[in-house]
């Protein structure tokens, strides 16, 4: 297995992990398996020779199709209904289940929701900003690490429906 993420692209040039697919397709033929192949696929459309900068692809990725799926969501123990790996986003009470399952999450209401799904990453990062919000000066690994901190930063201002448990907050630090 090779794995192809975000977080190499930083510190390794894309080359070498085309290499190491190449060679071991040689070696291992069909067995290899590129851990997570739409993102090499990705990677790989933007024709990189060098390392990449995580602050050109913050924006570049897309929240919706792994926020929004009918597959792999959790419940925390405080009783939310998770999106995938979303800590921290509630889309309601899991002992309301039956109810959000039939009903879709009424997206006008929870801000936050509301720009994630209707207008991506872009619109939550230009709300918490109109918000206040301020981007640390040393970066992110990913942006999901940004929206973190802007959910973080948010939660402290306000009381967002969405943003649960708020305990999960509190222990961020």
């Amino acid at each position: 297995m090779i794995s192809v993420n975000r977080f190499y692209l930083e510190y390794l040039p894309f080359k070498r992990t085309e290499r190491g697919i190449r060679i071991s397709e040689e070696v291992f033929g069909e067995s290899v398996m590129v851990y997570q192949f739409e993102y090499y696929l990705q990677v790989k459309k933007l024709n990189l020779e060098k390392r990449l900068s995580l602050r050109i692809i913050l924006f570049t990725q897309p929240c919706s199709p792994p926020f929004i799926r009918n597959w792999h969501n959790h419940f925390d123990n405080y009783g939310n209904y998770m999106p995938g790996y979303c800590a921290g986003i509630s889309l309601g009470n899991s002992q309301n289940l039956d109810r959000l399952l039939k009903e879709a999450v009424d997206l006008n209401k929870p801000p936050v929701l509301k720009f994630l799904i209707n207008q991506d990453f872009v619109g939550l990062f230009k709300f918490a900003k109109d918000y206040g919000y301020q981007e640390l000066q040393e970066g992110y690994v990913s942006k999901c690490y940004l929206s973190l901190d802007i959910r973080k930063y948010l939660v402290a201002e306000k009381e967002f429906e969405e943003l649960k448990p708020r305990e999960f907050f509190a222990h961020l630090d």
